[in-house]
């Protein structure tokens, strides 16, 4: 990796891959293993409120109803404090 960044032990931030207005998203491996991953983060400073918060975690369970081969897969959600 680029830097050593744990995501609550469980990833390495590999590389940036791009940001929106609330949002960040890296390419990551999953520690122990060599699975990668994309993960998408609020981005530091986006302000979320609660219903801010709301609508990401709303986008995150739409997701998981979406099956096809030119869209990444939705695995998990969490949170962790950095």
């Amino acid at each position: 990796p680029i830097f050593q960044k744990n995501i609550n032990s469980k990833y390495v931030l590999e590389e940036f891959l791009g940001s929106g207005s609330s949002a960040e998203v890296w390419k990551v491996s999953e520690i122990g293993s060599n699975v990668q991953w994309a993960l998408k983060i609020l981005a530091p400073g986006s302000g979320l409120d609660e219903y801010g918060q709301f609508v990401f975690r709303e986008e995150f369970e739409k997701t998981l109803e979406l099956h096809h081969p030119n869209i990444l897969q939705a695995a998990t959600m969490g949170e962790f404090q950095s």
